[in-house]
């Protein structure tokens, strides 16, 4: 298990640079200012820098003034570099330093303006300096002494990693740390060497992400770690039991040829890890893997030419037939030897052959005799007029209409462990052109037994010289339907039926459509008695409709009645009282026998006479009046 400790770096130590470093830093610094005095004596026009101050001549100009950095404002940040970026390249040239008090004085031949770089003068992600880049410009005239040009840069807080194992030495961790700046700001790889420490100049308030990227701390946990305006040590305290042992590899050649290679350990089992050889410096065939944890592995050389295929540890070309190595405890060193060779040639005989139906919807088969040695495993890409077709890589090929009139080929590569692979194109084969409009059959509605369907088959471009029909109940051919008409029987009802036209025409490719299935066949009722009227036709009467006779017994009746033909709104059950209005108009009633998979029948009945006006019953005179005439 990992143990992190983050703690201040409060030792005062110049982790951006050992005193070797700022040894050679110096004096190059020195070196640079004097060839950039002398190029100002020889070049009028070319600035020269100066670490003390000077009177500027007439000929040329001073600027000075002072650093200050975000870790200690207001006080002068000594040994900040200052550079002159060229225009025309962006390269950075080195002109002075400041003082132990943050001072600075440049010299520059002539008037003009000129681009610095302050703080760390470096083009690539990780500056050697601890202060973020700081690009200005500064204009200075010939005889005058420009000054209280002053910058504030800002400080860059480094990160030092202390890898070690809890052994009683505190042995270093190599190659541990991983730093990937978050909130996109990106910083490369830097990992621990073996002193188990790696030291990145950061950005201050940003977050980092510290982990493992070589597999070697493997107890080592990723964690944020977030700048701030001070340096931070994070240490690393890893278990000895994770402590791997050095494996060394020889990859040779048959041929006495020095082939590189990319050499891999990768754990089996139980062991998931994997590892990446680093070449031996001054050698072209040893690599050393420093830091592998006990367990076992597998080993792969995978040479950079191509033509010398993978192996695997001993002498396999398979990880299936690879042997494993296994890697013991910490001070148990492996040595080990691979050797690569040189792609053997497969045998082709023969070009691959296209057989199969070369027409609409037909399928192409690619096949191959005596490729070898075998046994080979071919791939396969089929080519409509030399290009590949997306998705067409199998042994088969189904013709679609995109393919009608254009050559189709094959490319067929044999590939076998050992072996340079090698391909082979078929001859091509060009299915026919095909129709220019070829439409979907119709068949009318609705389908009852009994009916007469007829289907159109629409316009075709051009004209077919003939048509075969097929009719189908549920998917499955009817025998003897191949007409374009198809009478409904018995055995069609409950199902759906559909139409397959298929065109011909000399010199193109058949093409076959099919219709949009019916709705499911009804059965058809049959009626002996129609429906009748009983009742007087008079005002005042009601009429009564009888449902007559249907065969099967239907399962519901609906009724509407009609005057002189028209349908009576609301009249629409079995019996109808005349009114007033009705009077010397004749009467129907349409009845409709229902019943589930069978067509709907409806039977209308004969009319009644002209309804009748009733009229009231005699009025009797009043008694008064019969006395009047006794």
């Amino acid at each position: 298990m990992a143990v992190a400790e983050l703690c201040d770096d409060g030792s005062g130590e110049q982790m951006h640079a050992g005193s070797t470093r700022s040894r050679t830093t110096a004096a190059a610094a020195a070196l640079l200012t004097l060839l950039v005095l002398l190029a100002g004596l020889l070049t009028p026009f070319q600035p020269a820098a100066h670490a003390a101050a000077a009177a500027p001549t007439a000929a040329t100009a001073t600027v000075s003034g002072t650093i200050t950095s975000t870790q200690n404002p207001g006080v002068g940040a000594p040994n900040v570099q200052i550079s002159l970026r060229e225009a025309v390249d962006g390269v950075f040239t080195q002109l002075t330093r400041t003082d132990a008090a943050g001072h600075y004085t440049l010299t520059f031949q002539g008037s003009g303006t000129t681009q610095l770089a302050i703080g760390a003068a470096e083009s690539g992600s990780l500056p050697k300096g601890p202060y973020e880049l700081l690009l200005v410009s500064v204009s200075y005239t010939a005889g005058e002494a420009t000054t209280g040009v002053d910058f504030l840069v800002r400080y860059m807080p480094a990160l030092r990693v202390v890898a070690t194992y809890d052994d009683a030495a505190r042995t270093p961790v190599d190659r541990v740390a991983h730093i990937t700046g978050q909130q996109s700001y990106r910083r490369e790889s830097r990992n621990t060497g073996t002193t188990g420490a790696v030291f990145v100049s950061l950005l201050e308030g940003v977050s980092y992400r510290l982990e493992d990227r070589t597999g070697v701390g493997v107890g080592f946990k990723a964690q944020i770690v977030t700048m701030g305006t001070q340096d931070i040590t994070v240490r690393v305290l890893l278990s000895a039991s994770e402590r791997g042992s050095v494996v060394s590899v020889t990859v040779g050649t048959d041929d006495g040829t020095s082939q590189s290679a990319t050499v891999t350990l990768t754990g089996v089992g139980q062991s998931t890890r994997s590892y990446t050889a680093t070449p031996v410096t001054g050698s072209t065939s040893a690599y050393s893997f420093p830091n592998v944890v006990p367990g076992t592995y597998q080993l792969k050389a995978a040479p950079t030419d191509t033509t010398y295929p993978s192996v695997w540890y001993a002498d396999s070309y398979t990880a299936a037939g690879a042997t494993t190595v296994t890697v013991g405890p910490a001070g148990s060193p492996l040595d080990l030897a691979l050797t690569i060779h040189k792609a053997l040639t497969l045998t082709l005989p023969g070009s691959p052959v296209i057989t199969g139906s070369a027409t609409l919807d037909g399928t192409l088969t690619a096949t191959t005799s005596g490729w070898g040695p075998a046994p080979v495993t071919l791939s396969y890409s089929w080519l409509r007029n030399g290009q590949a077709i997306a998705g067409a890589t199998a042994a088969t090929y189904r013709v679609t209409g995109d393919d009608l009139g254009v050559p189709l080929s094959v490319v067929v590569t044999a590939a076998k462990p050992g072996y340079a692979s090698a391909s082979k194109t078929s001859a091509a084969v060009t299915p026919p052109p095909g129709f220019v409009t070829a439409p979907t059959p119709t068949i009318p509605q609705p389908a009852i037994t009994g009916t007469v369907l007829t289907a159109k088959v629409g316009t075709w471009s051009p004209t077919p010289t003939a048509f075969v029909y097929t009719w189908y109940r549920d998917g499955v051919a009817i025998p003897g339907a191949t007409t374009v008409t198809h009478r409904l029987v018995t055995a069609d009802s409950g199902s759906r039926i559909t139409l397959s036209a298929t065109a011909s025409r000399a010199g193109f490719s058949s093409i076959t459509r099919t219709s949009a299935p019916t709705e499911v066949v009804a059965y058809r009722f049959a009626s002996s008695v129609l429906p009748k009227i009983t009742g007087q036709a008079a005002v005042g009467r009601t009429l009564t409709a009888s449902t007559g006779t249907v065969t099967p017994a239907p399962t519901a009746y609906s009724y509407q009645w009609l005057r002189n033909g028209a349908t009576v709104s609301g009249a629409t059950t079995a019996s109808y009282t005349v009114r007033a209005i009705d009077e010397g108009a004749i009467f129907s009633v349409t009845v409709t026998a229902t019943r589930s998979g069978y067509q709907s029948l409806a039977q209308t009945s004969a009319a009644t006479a002209a309804v009748l006006k009733v009229s009231p019953p005699p009025r009797r005179p009043p008694s008064s009046e019969r006395r009047r005439w006794v």
